[in-house]
């Protein structure tokens, strides 16, 4: 329900008084379906890879927390946040303009997972914030990529759906046979693998962007 109402409460707020456009219409150029592929197999082996041996209880709520979960942050944090540093940051250099406004974007979306130090330790809760700010660059650059918010909606699902399959629903990602060391080097990977996922969608689309482009007609 708490999210349900974030994202009422965020509909108002944008619609009356930040008026940020937010796109839904997909470009997709044939000629770039390497990135495609990219894309939509990433969704594929996370769905299918987590979907295995499991429950049909345990798939509903994996589902229902995807949806609840990713629809309000996504609006909020690509389509809000990144969509206003795209419009608002002003740099000569386009790739920098893009770079710099995911970057920024990333970093509050990690800092936005602070929050459930209200039921994780200060240890998990680092751990998670360095997992998001990955997660927040691969959503970034998605947005940007196919500018409409339906493509980071639909990889956020996939990725809180296949977790909540795997782990259940705490928040946690300490393991209390673990070292620290450990835990923070499989964050480290797990952020750099959304971050290189990220930047192999964003090439070759720096220069003529479609969303920069849909950005500064507006």
């Amino acid at each position: 329900m708490y999210k349900v109402i974030s994202l009422v409460l965020l509909l108002i707020l944008n619609f009356s008084i930040l008026k940020q456009k937010i796109y839904f219409k997909t470009v997709f150029n044939k000629t770039n379906w390497k990135s495609n592929i990219i894309l939509f197999g990433f969704v594929l082996f996370i769905v299918g890879s987590s979907l295995i041996g499991k429950s049909s209880q345990r798939v509903i709520e994996a589902f229902t927390i995807g949806i609840i979960a990713g629809i309000p942050e996504e609006y909020l944090f690509r389509g809000i946040v990144l969509g206003s540093l795209l419009k608002n940051l002003k740099f000569k250099n386009q790739s920098r303009r893009i770079i710099v406004s995911i970057i920024i974007a990333s970093l509050l979306f990690s800092l936005y997972h602070f929050g459930n130090i209200r039921y994780d330790g200060f240890q998990s809760v680092f751990l998670q914030m360095i997992q998001t700010f990955g997660m927040g660059f691969l959503l970034a650059t998605a947005y940007v990529r196919y500018a409409s918010i339906l493509i980071p909606i639909l990889l956020h699902f996939s990725i809180n759906f296949g977790v909540t399959l795997v782990s259940g629903t705490s928040t946690s990602t300490a393991s209390s046979h673990l070292s620290f060391a450990i835990l923070l080097i499989d964050a480290l990977i797990v952020a750099a693998f959304y971050i290189i996922i990220g930047m192999l969608l964003l090439r070759n689309h720096l220069k003529n962007n479609p969303l920069i482009k849909k950005l500064d007609l507006d």
